[in-house]
Formats: C-alpha cells, sequence, structure tokens
C-alpha cells in the first residue's frame, strides 16, 4: 500500500484492490491540550467504494483514535465503514475507476468535541492515529488535520465564500474578505490560541451579495483564528500575528 504523509497534514492511500484487512495507521505527535477551553479534532476526507455486485459494495474503515499513554492504549474517538464512510452519492458510493476527489462535493468535514471524552487530567499528552483497513475498496484522501480548532477548507477545496485573510503573517492590521451571493446574515470574530472571542467584528449583520472586504486590528503577537459564520456554516482562517 503506497502511504504518503505531509507534516501531519495529508494522507492518501492508494487502496485500489488491496487484500481485505490491509492496515495503515499515521500517527501523530504528542499535544497539550490543558490550555485550550474546548479542543476539537477535525479534519476533510474524501472516499469511494469499490462495487462488488449489483447492488453491494466493499466494506472499507476509517477509524481515529487517541492515547494519553503513549501508546500503551489506544481508545476509538470515531468510525466510519462502507457506505458511511463514501463520500460519493448514497445512491452509488462506488466506482471501478480509481477515485479522485476533484469536486467540492466529494469531501467531507469531520469535526470531534474532545471534552468530556479525555479526561482533563489526562489531555497534557495526547497522540492521535488515523486508521484505515482496507476492504479492497477504493483511494480514501485525508487533509486539513487540525487540533484545537475545526479545520478550514484552505489549500483541500474552494469553499463557496472565497474566505480569506491578508496579509498572513501580519504586523497586526490585516483584512478579512468573502464573498456571498445572496443578502445574509454574518457573524465575524476574533478567536486567540486558547479558544476565547477577544473581539466580535460583525455580529448578525444583513450583508448585501458582492464581495465584502472587512479591516481589523489585532494588537498582540501570536496565533489566531477568523471565524466566519454564514447561514449556519462556520469557517476558519488562521491569522498570525508577528
Amino acid at each position: 500500500m503506497d502511504l504518503k504523509i505531509l507534516k501531519f497534514q495529508n494522507l492518501s492511500l492508494k487502496n485500489e484492490k488491496e487484500l481485505w484487512g490491509t492496515i495503515a495507521n499515521l500517527n501523530s505527535p504528542a499535544y497539550n491540550l490543558s490550555a485550550i477551553a474546548a479542543p476539537v479534532l477535525s479534519f476533510y476526507y474524501a472516499a469511494a467504494l469499490r462495487p462488488t455486485g449489483a447492488s453491494s459494495f466493499t466494506q472499507d474503515r476509517l477509524k481515529v483514535f487517541y492515547t494519553t499513554n503513549c501508546g500503551q492504549t489506544w481508545t476509538e474517538l470515531w468510525s466510519r465503514q462502507g457506505t458511511d464512510l463514501s463520500t460519493l452519492s448514497s445512491s452509488m458510493p462506488g466506482t471501478n475507476q480509481p477515485f479522485f476527489p476533484n469536486e467540492v462535493n466529494k469531501w467531507k468535514q469531520v469535526v470531534i468535541p474532545l471534552n468530556p471524552t479525555i479526561p482533563t487530567a489526562e489531555n497534557k499528552n495526547v497522540k492521535f492515529r488515523f486508521q484505515f483497513i482496507s476492504n479492497g475498496g477504493n483511494n480514501i484522501f485525508i487533509d486539513g488535520i487540525n487540533i484545537g480548532f475545526p479545520a478550514s477548507t484552505q489549500n483541500i477545496i474552494s469553499n463557496t465564500f472565497n474566505f480569506n485573510v491578508y496579509p498572513n503573517p501580519s504586523t497586526g492590521n490585516a483584512t478579512a474578505s468573502f464573498t456571498i451571493v445572496k443578502t445574509c446574515s454574518i457573524n465575524l470574530t476574533i478567536i486567540d490560541a486558547l479558544g476565547r472571542e477577544i473581539k466580535s467584528i460583525y455580529n448578525n449583520v444583513q450583508l448585501a451579495p458582492q464581495e465584502h472586504s472587512v479591516p481589523f486590528i489585532i494588537n498582540k503577537q501570536g496565533i489566531y483564528f477568523i471565524k466566519l459564520s454564514v447561514n449556519g456554516n462556520t469557517y476558519y482562517q488562521k491569522v498570525v500575528i508577528n
């Protein structure tokens, strides 16, 4: 099995016709989550099955585990198998052709809250494992792995709102830009690395359909997240202040 790992950010598995039971693991470094009020593990994935009959498909499985004792034991956080794993349509979750996620609707985001699943007394040394168990299906891709906050779609797919923050890194003066195609209510906030909201830029503001550029100032150095909420969907962009 061909396994490609890039700085715990991207995982692609050429799973075409692998034998049943073939396992690939991706383990993270250790993280101290004690300073984050409500940490999450988030990622995007794209997967397809392979038809095995007129209306049956392979049962490939993806699991996510965590450990707080350096890998002595692993606890399951999340699991999907078969048609629940596929990011294709429910009517046709598989294909005999090699699968590549070249469209927005072929990706899914997973957000896993880590509190109170991981006990507070044990969250200073947490590692995560992504485990894929092949059933001879099709390719699977994982991207945008993020620990602490939900992952942005940046560098994975182009989202409808073209949400971006620039310049990044910044010396404190930056701009959030996004495009909306119909009048809707917008929330735009700045969150620090501990998950605390430090400033509300827009609070349920009705904006017209067009491209919007919203300047903001952060006076203290550090890592921040700009949170955009539109029509019940939430997007994050990280910005570094030097």
